[in-house]
């Protein structure tokens, strides 16, 4: 069994006995999770071997992750980012960079949230 053929088998373990609860979180990661999964099984069903339908399927992986446009939607990126890296989706400094971009979104959103509470309320 190859090493992609081991990770996959892992990460279905993984997911069969986990309890999600129905959060944004837990569907992003049960997204992406399929989509690599979904990929993977059919490249290697056309006769691509393990390495090539890993490295198609990690592009799968990156399509289904979440927007970070709100702070459920960033903390769901950043789980799936953490997945992602676990599963060796992500290589090198990638993940890092993926993980400070979530950052960066984050303080602009908490900028912009102080910015709109500090503006004061006009009464016409």
């Amino acid at each position: 069994m190859s090493r992609y053929a081991m990770r996959l088998a892992m990460v279905q373990g993984v997911a069969s006995k986990a309890t999600f609860k129905s959060t944004a979180i837990a569907a992003a990661l049960d997204k992406t999770r399929r989509a690599y999964e979904t990929h993977f099984k059919r490249l290697c069903a056309d006769g691509n071997n393990a390495v090539v339908a890993h490295h198609e399927a990690r592009t799968a992986y990156r399509v289904a992750m979440p927007a970070m446009d709100s702070y459920g939607g960033i903390h769901a990126y950043i789980a799936c980012t953490a997945q992602g890296i676990q599963l060796d989706i992500f290589q090198g400094s990638e993940g890092s960079q993926l993980l400070y971009a979530a950052q960066v979104a984050l303080s602009v959103l908490n900028h912009e949230r102080k910015s709109s509470a500090k503006k004061p309320n006009k009464a016409a």
